[in-house]
């Protein structure tokens, strides 16, 4: 019997963290890989640099009328990302605290820029394969930790060889 369940839509989130970018799926997403309108990217560019103009020293917004018009521009500008990329992604604007905004977003149609819907596609899968590769290396036994000072192994290579891990 045939199934009418939909795979579940990729996550895009949508914050401001230091990255020259806003847009983020396992790390920050260069605009140059998502063929995002040149406006809408430039829109983006501009909230973020908007956002750290309304911070203060103590990287706390200087009002709250500027936090207010940071949150309504967001929610706008992920509106808008989400209409170009279509219902097959969640816009998720993380960070956002204040109870009037929608912190997830879907369209309800499809892309009305289907490249960058398949930039995104392209890179959630990419994001996805690599996950898979380390759950398999993990599952294996072949990931350790090291300590960047010292250089110390967890587990170490002694103990790894003795349960004939590389």
């Amino acid at each position: 019997m045939g199934s009418n369940h939909s795979p579940q839509p990729a996550v895009i989130r949508m914050f401001v963290d230091y990255a020259d970018t806003v847009l983020w799926l396992d790390g920050p997403i260069d605009y140059a890989d998502t063929a995002l309108s040149v406006e809408l990217v430039a829109a983006l560019r501009a909230w973020e640099r908007d956002f750290y103009a309304s911070l203060n020293g103590d990287h706390e917004f200087r009002t709250a009328g500027l936090a207010l018009v940071h949150s309504a521009e967001g929610q706008r500008l992920a509106q808008r990302v989400a209409r170009e990329v279509g219902h097959g992604f969640v816009i998720d604007r993380q960070g956002e605290n204040r109870p009037a905004s929608i912190r997830l977003l879907r369209s309800d149609h499809p892309a009305t820029n289907p490249e960058a819907a398949r930039c995104f596609t392209a890179l959630c899968a990419a994001a996805q394969k690599q996950v898979d590769e380390l759950t398999a290396m993990a599952q294996k036994g072949g990931l350790y930790f090291s300590a960047p000072r010292t250089g110390e192994e967890f587990p170490s290579r002694a103990q790894r060889k003795k349960f004939g891990r590389n």
